[in-house]
């Protein structure tokens, strides 16, 4: 038994007719005090921890390359004989919750009607597997834009030529920024630059959002562009282009608080809902791969101080005043988060690296389990109508009246229908 940890509950549970109250679990039991850890035993804990991180990260790079050519061979299937049941769509249409989630009704129509093609790579990573950082990602869309078969389909995409390739590419990044001169802040996370999507006039689903952000991030570039250095958060947040995004972002946004309080009803909530198509806006942080390597160095050599015992001169800092502002390092990321159109990019990236990419031959196989159900429903909806019709229809058990008996009818057909498998191209 721990000590300080109670050999019993506080409440335990009661019997099914007591009138008393079933406390919360996590009220039942009292956590070991005291609360904190000395620091000898949280830097123990943070090195070991660091030690496990960097282990994971050199088996998921030593992997790559024995999943490279799994998944040659599994596109060679889909190309030769899945594509023809739109094995793209399907997986999709069958993917997890969180990824399901981030699809508008728009959406999946677009990704149901006009996805041909998918692909993931860990673009960074060698050949053997030996050098490179594994969560550097690459994802490649191809829609169907094009061609008799998808001339009542595609409302949607603007352009010439039968396919449409829409290619985005995340970065894992550090940066290290210091305030008051020896605090230490450190982000990390996926980096990205926003892709244009040339929409039909009136067709597109992330209401003008992406192209704002794209055109943010090309004045952006132009202004680097013209000064040789890179951009300030004060110059970022002065830019037109800026204020446009910050101001349809926020109305947006509102749009969707007030369907959520209930000031709309469920479609409207739908509509308002932000497209998937808004992760191809993405970004993230502004950092370089550059000043990404110098962070990343600088961390090493801090840890290694840490691990041989020796001061680091330094103090890790999590968060400061904003009376300290004046005094921190400007790291070119003001004003980024209130420009962000995707504020999940990072989370619904490595869903679809980690979770549907590999997963996609399952999914595909789901899709048909569901499409089975499906027809099992529809034949048990089918019999129970035939035999209310022997019963009732025939007159057994039932008034002569006809408006009696075709009521019943009605009643039967307005009653919720089965649910239904998400369709498919």
């Amino acid at each position: 038994m721990v000590k300080g940890v109670e050999k019993k509950p506080k409440n335990l549970p009661v019997e099914e007719d007591s009138d008393e109250e079933i406390p919360d679990l996590e009220e039942a039991f009292e956590l070991p005090h005291p609360v904190e850890l000395p620091d000898e035993e949280s830097l123990e804990v943070a090195l070991l921890q660091r030690e496990f991180e960097a282990a994971e990260l050199d088996q998921l790079r030593a992997s790559v390359p024995i999943f490279r050519s799994l998944y040659e061979r599994r596109n060679t299937l889909i190309e030769s004989k899945l594509k023809q049941h739109d094995f793209w769509s399907r997986v999709f249409c069958s993917a997890p919750k969180d990824i399901l989630d981030a699809f508008t009704t728009n959406d999946v129509h677009i990704v149901s009607s006009l996805l041909r093609s998918f692909h993931v790579e860990r673009m960074s990573v060698d050949e053997k597997g030996q050098s490179g950082d594994p969560r550097d990602l690459k994802f490649v869309f191809e829609f169907a834009r094009g061609g008799e078969d998808v001339k009542d389909d595609n409302i949607w995409f603007a352009g010439e030529g039968e396919t449409l390739r829409l290619e985005k590419k995340f970065y894992w990044r550090k940066q290290i920024t210091k305030v008051h001169g020896h605090h230490r802040q450190m982000w990390e996370g996926l980096v990205s630059e926003p892709v244009r999507i040339p929409w039909k006039e009136g067709a597109d689903p992330t209401k003008g959002l992406l192209d704002a952000a794209c055109d943010l991030f090309e004045a952006e570039k132009k202004t680097v562009a013209k000064t040789g250095k890179r951009i300030t958060g004060a110059e970022r947040t002065s830019l037109p282009e800026y204020e446009k995004l910050v101001t349809e972002l926020e109305k947006v946004k509102s749009e969707i608080s007030d369907a959520e309080e209930g000031e709309g009803d469920d479609d409207s909530t739908e509509q308002v809902k932000l497209s998937f198509f808004n992760w191809f806006g993405y970004r993230g942080r502004d950092i370089t791969a550059e000043e990404s390597a110098a962070a990343m160095k600088e961390d090493g050599e801090r840890w290694a101080k840490l691990a041989k015992g020796e001061d680091a001169d330094d103090e890790e800092c999590t968060g400061h005043d904003d009376d300290e502002d004046d005094d921190e390092e400007d790291d070119g990321s003001e004003g980024m988060d209130d420009a962000e159109v995707y504020t999940d990019g990072e989370e619904l990236a490595f869903a679809l690296a980690d979770e549907l990419w590999p997963k996609a031959l399952p999914y595909f196989n789901e899709s048909f389990e569901e499409d089975e159900d499906d027809d099992d429903d529809e034949d048990i909806d089918e019999a129970g109508l035939s035999e209310f019709l022997k019963k009732f229809g025939s007159g057994e058990g039932a008034d002569d009246d006809d408006d009696e008996e075709f009521d019943g009818i009605e009643e039967v057909e307005e009653q919720p229908p089965k649910k239904k498998a998400r369709k498919t191209a």
